[in-house]
Protein backbone atom coordinates (compact mmCIF):
# COMPACT_ATOMS: atom_id res chain seq x y z
CA UNK A 1 0.00 0.00 0.00
CA UNK A 2 1.19 3.60 -0.45
CA UNK A 3 1.65 4.98 2.99
CA UNK A 4 2.55 8.51 3.48
CA UNK A 5 1.69 11.66 5.79
CA UNK A 6 0.47 15.06 5.47
CA UNK A 7 0.47 18.35 7.01
CA UNK A 8 -0.11 17.47 10.90
CA UNK A 9 -3.01 15.64 11.54
CA UNK A 10 -5.73 17.16 13.59
CA UNK A 11 -8.42 15.61 15.97
CA UNK A 12 -12.09 16.14 15.16
CA UNK A 13 -13.33 13.49 18.11
CA UNK A 14 -14.01 10.19 19.22
CA UNK A 15 -16.80 8.07 18.00
CA UNK A 16 -18.16 4.54 19.33
CA UNK A 17 -16.83 1.36 18.28
CA UNK A 18 -18.51 -0.01 15.28
CA UNK A 19 -20.72 -3.16 16.66
CA UNK A 20 -20.18 -5.18 13.25
CA UNK A 21 -16.65 -6.36 12.51
CA UNK A 22 -16.31 -9.74 10.27
CA UNK A 23 -13.61 -12.15 10.59
CA UNK A 24 -10.79 -10.46 8.81
CA UNK A 25 -9.17 -12.14 4.99
CA UNK A 26 -5.31 -12.13 4.18
CA UNK A 27 -4.08 -9.94 1.31
CA UNK A 28 -0.49 -10.32 0.74
CA UNK A 29 0.03 -7.26 -1.12
CA UNK A 30 0.10 -5.13 1.85
CA UNK A 31 1.95 -5.00 4.99
CA UNK A 32 2.69 -8.24 6.79
CA UNK A 33 -0.45 -8.93 9.14
CA UNK A 34 -2.60 -6.39 7.58
CA UNK A 35 -6.59 -7.43 7.34
CA UNK A 36 -9.13 -6.48 5.50
CA UNK A 37 -12.95 -5.51 6.29
CA UNK A 38 -16.00 -4.95 4.13
CA UNK A 39 -16.42 -1.29 4.30
CA UNK A 40 -20.32 -2.16 3.93
CA UNK A 41 -20.48 -3.57 7.40
CA UNK A 42 -19.99 -0.51 9.34
CA UNK A 43 -20.48 2.31 7.01
CA UNK A 44 -22.89 4.07 9.43
CA UNK A 45 -19.47 4.61 11.79
CA UNK A 46 -17.34 5.67 8.75
CA UNK A 47 -20.14 8.60 7.55
CA UNK A 48 -19.97 10.00 11.18
CA UNK A 49 -16.83 10.16 11.48
CA UNK A 50 -16.38 11.24 7.69
CA UNK A 51 -18.87 13.89 8.47
CA UNK A 52 -17.03 15.09 11.55
CA UNK A 53 -13.80 15.58 9.88
CA UNK A 54 -15.63 17.71 6.63
CA UNK A 55 -17.87 19.42 8.83
CA UNK A 56 -16.56 22.64 8.09
CA UNK A 57 -16.64 22.23 4.58
CA UNK A 58 -19.38 21.94 1.71
CA UNK A 59 -19.41 18.60 1.71
CA UNK A 60 -22.99 16.59 0.62
CA UNK A 61 -23.91 13.44 1.71
CA UNK A 62 -23.43 12.37 -1.94
CA UNK A 63 -19.75 12.95 -1.39
CA UNK A 64 -19.58 11.55 2.10
CA UNK A 65 -20.82 8.45 0.56
CA UNK A 66 -18.85 7.95 -2.12
CA UNK A 67 -15.78 8.59 -0.19
CA UNK A 68 -17.12 5.85 2.01
CA UNK A 69 -17.47 3.80 -0.80
CA UNK A 70 -14.27 4.43 -2.74
CA UNK A 71 -11.89 3.80 0.63
CA UNK A 72 -11.59 0.66 2.04
CA UNK A 73 -10.84 -0.53 5.87
CA UNK A 74 -8.01 -2.38 7.26
CA UNK A 75 -6.39 -3.58 9.96
CA UNK A 76 -2.67 -2.96 10.73
CA UNK A 77 -0.16 -4.19 14.23
CA UNK A 78 1.51 -2.31 16.35
CA UNK A 79 4.13 0.24 15.22
CA UNK A 80 2.80 0.11 11.79
CA UNK A 81 4.18 3.18 9.63
CA UNK A 82 1.30 4.57 8.01
CA UNK A 83 2.59 7.86 7.24
CA UNK A 84 6.35 8.25 6.17
CA UNK A 85 8.03 11.86 6.54
CA UNK A 86 9.75 13.39 3.66
CA UNK A 87 8.20 10.84 1.36
CA UNK A 88 5.46 11.54 -1.32
CA UNK A 89 2.46 9.50 -0.85
CA UNK A 90 -1.34 9.26 -2.31
CA UNK A 91 -3.27 8.32 0.83
CA UNK A 92 -5.81 9.55 3.05
CA UNK A 93 -6.61 8.24 6.15
CA UNK A 94 -9.17 8.03 8.67
CA UNK A 95 -8.99 6.49 12.39
CA UNK A 96 -11.83 4.20 13.15
CA UNK A 97 -10.57 2.27 16.02
CA UNK A 98 -7.17 2.41 18.04
CA UNK A 99 -4.69 5.47 18.07
CA UNK A 100 -1.40 6.36 16.26
CA UNK A 101 1.68 8.84 17.19
CA UNK A 102 2.94 11.75 15.23
CA UNK A 103 6.86 12.35 14.99
CA UNK A 104 8.48 15.06 13.55
CA UNK A 105 11.95 15.76 13.06
CA UNK A 106 13.13 19.62 14.33
CA UNK A 107 16.44 20.32 14.15
CA UNK A 108 17.79 16.59 13.26
CA UNK A 109 15.81 15.18 16.15
CA UNK A 110 12.50 12.82 16.36
CA UNK A 111 10.25 14.56 18.65
CA UNK A 112 6.82 13.35 19.35
CA UNK A 113 4.22 15.94 18.39
CA UNK A 114 0.85 14.52 18.83
CA UNK A 115 -1.56 11.46 19.46
CA UNK A 116 -4.29 11.03 17.25
CA UNK A 117 -7.81 9.26 18.55
CA UNK A 118 -10.71 7.83 16.71
CA UNK A 119 -12.52 10.08 15.02
CA UNK A 120 -8.87 12.07 13.50
CA UNK A 121 -8.33 12.25 9.35
CA UNK A 122 -5.01 12.57 8.25
CA UNK A 123 -2.87 13.05 5.17
CA UNK A 124 -5.50 14.48 3.01
CA UNK A 125 -3.28 16.70 1.13
CA UNK A 126 -2.03 13.52 -1.01
CA UNK A 127 -5.55 13.16 -2.69
CA UNK A 128 -4.34 16.68 -4.81
CA UNK A 129 -1.32 17.10 -4.23
CA UNK A 130 2.27 15.27 -4.68
CA UNK A 131 3.62 17.03 -1.46
CA UNK A 132 6.06 15.19 0.98
CA UNK A 133 4.76 14.41 3.85
CA UNK A 134 5.76 16.25 6.86
CA UNK A 135 5.63 13.70 9.74
CA UNK A 136 6.13 10.05 10.03
CA UNK A 137 2.13 8.58 11.40
CA UNK A 138 2.78 4.86 13.16
CA UNK A 139 0.42 2.62 15.09
CA UNK A 140 0.26 2.86 18.97
CA UNK A 141 -1.32 -0.68 19.33
CA UNK A 142 -3.02 -2.31 16.78
CA UNK A 143 -5.59 0.05 14.53
CA UNK A 144 -8.31 0.23 12.07
CA UNK A 145 -8.51 2.92 9.28
CA UNK A 146 -10.34 3.78 6.39
CA UNK A 147 -7.64 4.18 3.16
CA UNK A 148 -8.57 6.06 0.75
CA UNK A 149 -5.79 6.62 -2.39
CA UNK A 150 -6.00 9.18 -5.21
CA UNK A 151 -6.73 6.56 -7.57
CA UNK A 152 -10.28 5.79 -5.71
CA UNK A 153 -11.21 9.74 -4.97
CA UNK A 154 -10.41 10.49 -8.40
CA UNK A 155 -13.22 8.30 -9.56
CA UNK A 156 -15.05 9.68 -6.62
CA UNK A 157 -14.60 12.91 -8.28
CA UNK A 158 -14.98 12.12 -12.04
CA UNK A 159 -18.58 13.60 -12.03
CA UNK A 160 -18.83 14.98 -8.22
CA UNK A 161 -17.35 18.33 -8.36
CA UNK A 162 -18.46 18.72 -4.54
CA UNK A 163 -16.09 16.31 -3.31
CA UNK A 164 -13.30 17.97 -5.42
CA UNK A 165 -14.30 21.39 -3.57
CA UNK A 166 -15.19 19.61 -0.12
CA UNK A 167 -11.15 18.02 -0.04
CA UNK A 168 -9.49 21.18 -1.57
CA UNK A 169 -11.67 23.69 1.87
CA UNK A 170 -10.48 20.43 3.89
CA UNK A 171 -6.52 21.30 2.81
CA UNK A 172 -6.75 24.77 2.42
CA UNK A 173 -8.11 24.53 6.36
CA UNK A 174 -5.00 22.19 7.30
CA UNK A 175 -3.04 24.31 5.70
CA UNK A 176 -4.00 27.46 7.12
CA UNK A 177 -3.89 25.96 10.63
CA UNK A 178 -0.33 24.70 10.62
CA UNK A 179 0.64 28.18 8.94
CA UNK A 180 -0.89 29.77 11.84
CA UNK A 181 0.97 27.73 14.24
CA UNK A 182 4.21 27.52 12.61
CA UNK A 183 4.03 31.40 12.57
CA UNK A 184 3.43 30.96 16.62
CA UNK A 185 6.24 29.44 16.68
CA UNK A 186 8.35 31.16 14.83
CA UNK A 187 7.36 34.23 17.02
CA UNK A 188 8.10 32.26 20.45
CA UNK A 189 11.30 31.65 18.79
CA UNK A 190 12.73 34.91 17.88
CA UNK A 191 11.34 36.16 21.23
CA UNK A 192 13.41 34.27 23.03
CA UNK A 193 16.31 34.72 20.47
CA UNK A 194 16.12 38.65 20.76
CA UNK A 195 15.90 37.87 25.27
CA UNK A 196 19.06 36.21 24.68
CA UNK A 197 20.73 37.98 22.30
CA UNK A 198 19.59 41.94 23.32
CA UNK A 199 18.27 42.30 26.83
CA UNK A 200 19.74 44.32 30.02
CA UNK A 201 20.22 42.68 32.95
CA UNK A 202 19.63 45.40 35.50
CA UNK A 203 21.97 44.99 38.31
CA UNK A 204 21.20 47.39 41.83
CA UNK A 205 21.00 47.61 45.38
CA UNK A 206 17.43 47.93 47.06
CA UNK A 207 18.04 51.25 48.20
CA UNK A 208 18.47 52.16 44.46
CA UNK A 209 14.50 50.25 43.37
CA UNK A 210 12.79 53.24 42.00
CA UNK A 211 15.60 54.50 39.87
CA UNK A 212 16.09 51.33 38.46
CA UNK A 213 12.53 51.38 38.15
CA UNK A 214 12.35 54.47 36.19
CA UNK A 215 15.32 53.43 33.96
CA UNK A 216 14.01 50.40 33.21
CA UNK A 217 10.65 51.41 32.13
CA UNK A 218 12.77 54.43 30.19
CA UNK A 219 14.54 51.98 28.46
CA UNK A 220 11.96 50.03 27.25
CA UNK A 221 10.04 52.87 25.93
CA UNK A 222 13.26 53.71 23.72
CA UNK A 223 12.92 49.62 22.58
CA UNK A 224 15.68 48.21 24.84
CA UNK A 225 14.89 45.19 26.67
CA UNK A 226 15.38 44.96 29.70
CA UNK A 227 15.45 42.44 32.96
CA UNK A 228 14.63 43.78 35.98
CA UNK A 229 13.94 41.80 39.39
CA UNK A 230 11.04 43.51 40.73
CA UNK A 231 9.12 43.39 37.48
CA UNK A 232 10.14 40.42 35.92
CA UNK A 233 10.54 37.76 38.83
CA UNK A 234 7.23 35.32 38.52
CA UNK A 235 5.13 34.50 41.61
CA UNK A 236 5.62 31.39 43.15
CA UNK A 237 8.59 30.49 41.38
CA UNK A 238 12.57 30.55 43.09
CA UNK A 239 13.87 34.10 43.25
CA UNK A 240 17.41 32.93 43.32
CA UNK A 241 17.15 30.40 40.59
CA UNK A 242 15.43 33.16 38.21
CA UNK A 243 18.13 35.64 38.71
CA UNK A 244 20.48 32.71 37.69
CA UNK A 245 18.23 32.21 34.82
CA UNK A 246 18.25 35.92 34.26
CA UNK A 247 21.77 36.51 34.01
CA UNK A 248 22.67 33.85 31.93
CA UNK A 249 19.70 34.76 29.47
CA UNK A 250 20.77 38.53 29.15
CA UNK A 251 23.50 39.57 27.13
CA UNK A 252 24.96 42.42 29.51
CA UNK A 253 24.74 44.14 32.33
CA UNK A 254 23.54 47.86 33.85
CA UNK A 255 25.08 47.88 36.49
CA UNK A 256 24.18 50.62 39.02
CA UNK A 257 26.50 51.96 41.16
CA UNK A 258 25.86 53.67 44.85
CA UNK A 259 27.42 53.60 48.24
CA UNK A 260 24.74 51.15 48.78
CA UNK A 261 25.40 48.56 45.52
CA UNK A 262 29.02 48.50 45.91
CA UNK A 263 28.56 47.26 49.77
CA UNK A 264 26.00 45.02 48.82
CA UNK A 265 26.87 41.15 47.89
CA UNK A 266 24.23 40.22 45.94
CA UNK A 267 25.32 43.16 43.34
CA UNK A 268 29.30 42.08 43.41
CA UNK A 269 28.20 38.27 43.18
CA UNK A 270 26.24 39.18 39.71
CA UNK A 271 28.70 42.22 37.93
CA UNK A 272 31.68 39.20 39.28
CA UNK A 273 29.70 36.76 37.74
CA UNK A 274 29.57 38.67 34.08
CA UNK A 275 33.46 39.20 34.74
CA UNK A 276 34.02 36.01 34.60
CA UNK A 277 32.08 35.05 32.23
CA UNK A 278 33.16 37.75 30.02
CA UNK A 279 29.76 39.38 29.36
CA UNK A 280 29.66 43.06 29.30
CA UNK A 281 29.12 45.60 31.79
CA UNK A 282 27.81 49.06 31.46
CA UNK A 283 28.27 50.80 34.86
CA UNK A 284 26.00 53.70 35.44
CA UNK A 285 27.47 56.16 38.46
CA UNK A 286 24.07 56.90 40.42
CA UNK A 287 26.12 58.72 43.64
CA UNK A 288 29.67 59.18 44.38
CA UNK A 289 31.15 55.69 45.81
CA UNK A 290 34.47 54.09 46.29
CA UNK A 291 34.22 51.46 42.64
CA UNK A 292 35.60 48.29 42.83
CA UNK A 293 39.22 47.68 41.65
CA UNK A 294 37.66 45.04 39.00
CA UNK A 295 35.24 47.59 37.59
CA UNK A 296 37.49 50.68 37.86
CA UNK A 297 38.66 50.02 33.98
CA UNK A 298 35.36 50.25 32.99
CA UNK A 299 33.73 53.46 31.34
CA UNK A 300 30.50 54.58 33.34
CA UNK A 301 27.67 56.57 32.74
CA UNK A 302 27.47 59.81 35.01
CA UNK A 303 23.80 60.51 36.17
CA UNK A 304 25.02 61.80 39.34
CA UNK A 305 26.64 65.14 37.71
CA UNK A 306 24.48 64.80 34.71
CA UNK A 307 20.99 66.05 34.03
CA UNK A 308 18.83 62.67 33.39
CA UNK A 309 17.57 63.01 30.34
CA UNK A 310 21.37 64.07 29.15
CA UNK A 311 22.97 60.47 31.00
CA UNK A 312 19.88 58.61 29.32
CA UNK A 313 19.99 59.27 25.99
CA UNK A 314 24.34 58.42 26.60
CA UNK A 315 23.08 55.11 28.16
CA UNK A 316 20.90 54.36 25.23
CA UNK A 317 23.45 55.59 22.74
CA UNK A 318 26.23 52.79 24.23
CA UNK A 319 23.54 50.10 25.19
CA UNK A 320 22.77 50.50 21.49
CA UNK A 321 26.16 49.33 20.32
CA UNK A 322 25.59 46.19 22.30
CA UNK A 323 22.08 45.29 20.31
CA UNK A 324 23.11 45.86 16.91
CA UNK A 325 27.45 46.56 16.80
CA UNK A 326 28.72 48.45 13.57
CA UNK A 327 29.82 45.95 10.97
Amino acid sequence: MSLTHHDEPQPVGGIPESSADPAPTDSSANPPASTFTPVSTIHDTIEIILEQIFSNTDVNADTIKRLREGGRVVRYPDSTVLCHEGEIESTFYVLIDGQADVFRTIDGETHHVDRLLPGTGFGEIALILNSPRTADVIAHGEIRVLEIDRESFNTCIRDNPNGLLAVAQLVIQRMLTQEQRRLVQLSLKVKHESARGTTAFISYARADEVFARKLSVDLRKSHIATWLDVQDIEAGKSWARQIGEALDRCAFMVLLLSPESVQSTHVEDEWNYYLDKGKAILPVLLRPCDVPYRLHKLQYVDFATSPYLTALNRLIANLRLYIAPPE
